[in-house]
């Protein structure tokens, strides 16, 4: 009995696989066109909620298309995880590196998704600003933004270097991503979201406090954008094209969750394709790095600085504006800065060039 035994314990210990299966940029990929279809999921259960539209219910079409996409993340993982446990990985360690956390935030959305169905029969259906301070809303974000950061976790913990649209796209899907779900949670200060507080050519009634408001926007989408945008470059090497990617996808997603409110301020939308391409050239000539910290700061003004100023170059003449010249270059500047001070935080040490800089 003991040699069976024995023999046994030898054939279960030689057919156990130490380590994580190695994961790959096709699975990357489909882990971030996953995602692609839950952010469209959030934002047309977003456009729902803003346009009156949720039924006083929990099971609607909207939320079938958001806990649907979820659950292909879901089935995607776990028969990942099912087919590597079947060759003999261990059960913590049998999905590829960097996506253990993905599975997890599964795990926690659906958990808040009862949670939020609870919530919506206790306390009602939210609509507007609601829909974005709910507790539990927050605690499906918490669990949207653990999985749809699986890919940069890959391809930080692979420490590739990443340079071509092919290593580099579904990383950047990601980030695309995370910055859609922070600014569909802000939409309230975002300055896609609130053209309508700047386009204007009379004075408000309450003229300040839209004012201050659309300021809050500029600085704020400035700041989570320039933020993402500044890891992305300290991570990888950025190929053409992927800043115009970034802003456009954002811009997109803003426009279509507030269409009916802002969609007739759409040419303003254009400002995003076009300082992403400025920022693409702008990126493509000074080269920025860790090593190169000047330029860094260079282009953390820079950026901003074309963005908001094609903004208002398209605004003012197609819409007007009741804001004074003195506000619109103003805040022009001002986004120019939070850049700048982004790129310290993201950048905080460089070169001995950079102490003088």
């Amino acid at each position: 009995m003991s040699t069976l035994q024995s023999t046994q314990a030898g054939i279960q210990t030689s057919s156990r696989v130490d380590g994580r299966p190695a994961g790959s940029l096709r699975f990357d990929l489909v882990a971030a066109l996953l995602s692609a279809g839950f952010i469209i999921g959030i934002f047309i259960d977003g456009w729902a909620h803003n346009h009156g539209r949720v039924d006083n219910t929990f099971f609607t079409p909207w939320h079938a298309v958001l806990y649907g996409s979820v659950l292909a993340i879901a089935a995607h993982l776990s028969l990942t995880q099912t087919r590597n446990m079947l060759k003999g990985y261990a059960w913590s360690k049998s999905l590829p590196i960097g996506y253990g956390w993905s599975l997890i935030g599964v795990g926690v959305f659906f958990a808040a998704g009862g949670f939020d169905f609870l919530w919506h029969g206790w306390f009602g259906f939210e609509a507007n600003l609601g829909l974005l301070l709910s507790p539990a809303h927050f605690a499906l974000g918490t669990g949207a933004f653990l999985f749809l950061t699986g890919p940069i976790r890959a391809a930080l913990k692979r420490r590739d270097a990443l340079s071509s649209w092919r290593e580099v796209l579904p990383a950047m899907l990601s980030i695309t991503f995370v910055l859609s779900l922070l600014t569909f949670f802000t939409m309230y200060m975002n300055g896609w979201g609130n053209i309508r507080n700047i386009a204007s050519t009379s004075t408000p009634g309450n003229g300040d406090l839209v004012q201050i408001m659309a300021i809050a926007s500029v600085l704020f989408q400035t700041a989570a954008t320039m933020g993402l945008i500044l890891l992305a470059m300290r991570w990888w090497k950025l190929p053409f094209g992927a800043i115009t990617l970034v802003l456009t996808l954002n811009a997109a997603l803003m426009l279509w969750v507030r269409w009916g409110w802002i969609n007739q301020y759409i040419l303003v939308m254009l400002a995003a394709p076009i300082a992403g391409l400025l920022g693409d050239v702008l990126l493509r000539v000074l080269k920025p790095s860790a090593e190169r910290p000047n330029q860094v700061r260079l282009f953390s003004v820079g950026l901003p600085f074309m963005l908001f100023a094609v903004y208002f170059a398209i605004l003012i003449p197609s819409y007007g504006t009741w804001w004074t010249v003195h506000m619109w270059t103003g805040i022009i500047f001002m986004a120019s800065v939070v850049g700048l001070f982004i790129s310290y935080l993201v950048f905080p040490y460089g070169s001995e060039g950079d102490a003088h800089a």
